[in-house]
């Protein structure tokens, strides 16, 4: 009895241990498949449940089906029609192409999901037959009909394809482990053998390192702290002894600290590790005396007035004596005092002038040239310099300006800086300095010069001259390479003040200071960043006149302005080369003028018989290399006066392209009447209207996009190779001895066909090659092409035959145009013929006559 009991009781439980439909399950044997045939665990489902599979019997109850499955006909079958049965699992998973979140939506007997796509898909796992590539798994291809990894790819247990060695990766997961169970994908995501793997070849481990049986690291690079992949070692600067200071080896982008500041100092110097060197030391040790003055003036303790005459003490001492010189340490901390002092000085009518006299002498003695080096060690250092002090002095001037009611006049004339507030009522335009007076005590040459148009009204201005910057100031500009300009000439500046005014119409002249540096480049100080630049927007040369010594600029707006320039880097050869090519370009330009007149007067004498389209484009093109040649020889120098020199350059740019384009339809001609003899359309017209008008196009484009820049410069009035203006001639000029080359080609292939020349010795053949290669050379323009070469500086040699030549291509025009041409030979041969008949018909009727008179 006890027996049967205990039997029924597990029984009881074995049923309840198996899951009806419903239940949560794990795997299908957890659910009840012997009462209900056909139960799955539905994996799909989250958490799985027991549910009733593909194809088993159902009531009308849709609850009962697994996922993506319903019951029809007493039938539970898959009713969405992306998804199939999944023979295994009798669950309805999705087909080829359809998006999943796992590797189990998809029919696992054929599929996986792509997660390499942008939204995953199911696609055909490795070794899976296929029609088209798109169906088969990241990393594989459709190969003979089936799912084949790509060449560096290996199959996995999964049938998915990964990269094997020496195969691009995204992370070392990503790389197959079956053939070598170290690989790595290295910071260049290649999969490679990490460090102490067994190699073969360097190419086979990781970045940096070379194979010697096993990776390890090569010169240069050391382990990272796994000791998988190979890093470069690092760039640092060595350890050094200079004055008597040690500086320890330090990093790249690390500052290495001195604290040995003199007696009567406190701070450091410091020095950058920049690219494996140390730059120069900066010397931040402030005397005692400014720091303390600093600490009085933040705190309160010491009003503006008495720290503004200690300020003056504090730097007069070192102008004085020219002992003791700033260090950096003590520019900044000065600086930052007079910037609080203005902040918090109150003015008035009867203080303003000596509260401004003081402020003025302050800055005068910051910007020292005793100081220049310390400046200049904060310029190489932080970028910035004593344009702190000139943006303290605009503030200082602002606030002189806005507490006074009364007319301003005052000036003041300190050895390194000259500053001018001044009242109009009206005007057209002010100058400063305003008077003569003024600009003598501000510049006995009183070459520096700024001219503002102004409007009608009261107008209250103010002018700064800061007669020399050189190295305080920064010189990086983000428009022109400054890598080797320097400041050239005193920093001026010009604002009005009270009212809004729209200047249009800003004009500087600058007094340079070294006559040997080259390429003016007219900017301003562009303060509306953290820190200041350089910038040439709304400023354009105007004028540079070595000889005297001035730069001109043109601005429309108001701000600081300099002029930068640069070191020239001509050297004694290529002086000399430059000077030869010169004497060839004169030489060469005049003879070519002296045989374009000739060719001009000749087909004008003989136009009767040599009149023809071809003579007409001939006149045209003659014509106007004349007048390129004139305009050449008298201004291609002419630098001195910015605004002539761009213009002739613009017009040099639109003769010379109108010059080719006449020679291109030259080609065109000469291509018709050879190439397609028949052909007896006149084009003329439309082909000098291209001519003439398509350089108006390109010149237009170039000049507007440009706004004249590389429109001429200091060494000649032609287009800058530098800015790239210059390829907005070469383009067009290639492409037209691109063109004429291949008529000439054409021209001649067809010649060498016909039957007159065909019957011809070879000897015959070559001399009319090359008599017809010399006539189609010049007016073609071909041998415009050694320019091409030419650009390149260090080709000389081409430079010399380009300028041979192209110098002589008026020359070249008239003996083959003129004295070899058989209709010139014919014309002038008659002309001789009609002038000896006429001597002769005079002379016998002299001789008659005589005859006459004596019987």
């Amino acid at each position: 009895m006890n027996g049967n009991l205990l039997l029924v009781v597990c029984l009881s439980t074995l049923r309840k241990l198996v899951a009806d439909i419903g239940t949560p399950c794990t795997v299908t044997s957890d659910c009840n498949t012997t009462t209900v045939a056909g139960t799955v665990c539905d994996t799909i489902m989250s958490p799985p449940v027991c549910k009733l599979g593909s194809a088993a019997n159902c009531t009308n109850n849709q609850d009962d089906c697994a996922s993506n499955s319903s019951c029809i006909a007493n039938a539970c079958r898959c009713t969405v029609f992306t998804h199939t049965e999944e023979t295994s699992t009798k669950l309805c998973k999705k087909d080829i192409g359809q998006t999943c979140a796992g590797l189990t939506d998809c029919v696992i007997s054929q599929a996986v999901c792509d997660a390499t796509e942008a939204v995953p898909v199911c696609k055909l796992a490795a070794d899976q037959s296929c029609v088209i590539e798109a169906d088969c798994a990241a990393n594989s291809e459709c190969r003979n009909s089936t799912c084949s990894c790509r060449t560096g790819y290996m199959k996995q247990a999964d049938k998915s394809c990964l990269p094997g060695l020496g195969t691009a990766c995204s992370s070392t997961l990503a790389c197959d482990r079956t053939a070598n169970t170290g690989v790595v994908c290295d910071n260049t995501n290649v999969c490679k053998l990490p460090l102490g793997a067994t190699c073969i070849a360097s190419t086979d481990c990781v970045s940096g390192a070379s194979c010697s049986t096993i990776c390890s690291c090569s010169k240069g690079y050391i382990a990272d702290v796994p000791y998988v992949l190979c890093l470069e070692e690092p760039i640092a600067c060595a350890a050094s002894t200079e004055n008597g200071i040690v500086w320890p080896e330090a990093l790249d982008g690390h500052i290495s600290r001195n604290r040995s500041c003199p007696e009567g100092y406190q701070g450091d110097i410091y020095r950058r590790c920049e690219n494996g060197i140390y730059l120069n030391p900066v010397n931040n040790c402030t005397r005692r005396a400014i720091q303390d003055l600093h600490a009085q003036v933040f705190n309160g303790s010491l009003n503006s007035t008495e720290a503004l005459s200690k300020l003056k003490q504090a730097t007069n001492t070192w102008t004085a004596a020219n002992e003791n010189l700033p260090t950096t340490g003590d520019l900044q901390t000065l600086n930052q005092i007079l910037d609080k002092v203005i902040d918090d000085i109150e003015l008035n009518s009867t203080t303003v002038e000596n509260v401004a006299d003081s402020v003025f002498e302050v800055a005068n003695n910051l910007l020292d040239e005793s100081s220049t080096s310390s400046w200049k060690s904060l310029v190489n250092d932080k970028g910035v310099g004593a344009d702190s002090v000139i943006t303290t002095i605009d503030r200082f001037i602002s606030k002189v300006v806005n507490s006074s009611a009364t007319v301003l006049n005052m000036t003041f004339d300190m050895p390194n800086l000259f500053a001018e507030i001044g009242q109009v009522d009206s005007c057209e335009h002010i100058m400063f300095p305003s008077t003569t007076i003024k600009a003598e005590k501000a510049n006995k040459s009183m070459d520096d010069l700024i001219v503002v148009g102004c409007g009608p009204g009261k107008q209250v201005f103010s002018g700064g001259l800061f007669k020399n910057m050189s190295g305080m100031l920064p010189s990086t500009s983000n428009d022109i390479d400054s890598l080797d300009s320097s400041i050239n000439g005193p920093v001026l500046s010009f604002s009005f003040h009270r009212q809004a005014i729209r200047t249009v119409d800003v004009r500087i002249t600058f007094h340079i200071f070294d006559r040997k540096l080259t390429d003016p480049s007219c900017l301003y100080w562009e303060t509306n960043q953290r820190k200041g630049r350089w910038s040439t927007d709304g400023c354009i040369l105007e004028q540079f006149d070595r000889e005297k010594g001035t730069v001109t600029c043109h601005c429309n707006h108001l701000t600081n302005f300099a002029v930068l320039m640069s070191p020239t880097s001509i050297t004694e050869t290529n002086t000399v080369h430059q000077r030869r090519l010169r004497v060839l370009s004169i030489v060469g330009c005049s003879i070519s003028i002296i045989g374009l007149v000739l060719t001009i007067t000749t087909i004008v004498f003989f136009w009767k018989a040599l009149r023809s389209r071809r003579s007409i484009l001939l006149l045209n093109l003659c014509s106007v290399l004349l007048l390129a040649y004139v305009i050449f020889l008298a201004g291609v120098d002419k630098t001195s006066q910015h605004a002539v020199c761009t213009s002739i350059a613009v017009l040099l740019h639109y003769i010379f392209l109108t010059a080719f384009f006449l020679m291109l339809s030259e080609g065109c001609i000469i291509a018709q009447v050879v190439l397609r003899p028949f052909d007896k359309r006149n084009y003329l017209p439309a082909l000098l209207g291209i001519s003439y008008g398509m350089p108006l196009v390109v010149v237009s484009i170039s000049a507007a996009a440009s706004k004249l820049n590389g429109y001429g410069n200091d060494k000649f009035c032609w287009l800058s190779i530098d800015s790239g203006l210059f390829w907005a001639f070469a383009g067009p000029a290639l492409t037209v001895i691109f063109v004429n080359t291949i008529i000439s080609v054409a021209v001649i292939k067809t010649m060498f066909g016909t039957s007159a020349i065909s019957k011809r010795t070879d000897a015959d053949k070559i001399k009319t090659g090359i008599r017809s290669v010399c006539v189609l050379l010049p007016v073609f323009g071909i041998t415009w092409l050694f320019g091409v070469f030419a650009v390149n500086r260090e080709t000389s040699v081409f430079q010399y035959l380009f300028v041979i030549f192209n110098s002589l291509q008026g020359l070249l025009i008239f003996i083959v145009q003129c004295i070899l041409d058989r209709k010139v030979q014919e014309a002038f041969k008659a002309r001789l013929t009609r002038w000896f008949a006429t001597e002769v018909s005079a002379t016998a009727t002299e001789m008659k006559a005589r005859s006459s008179k004596i019987d």
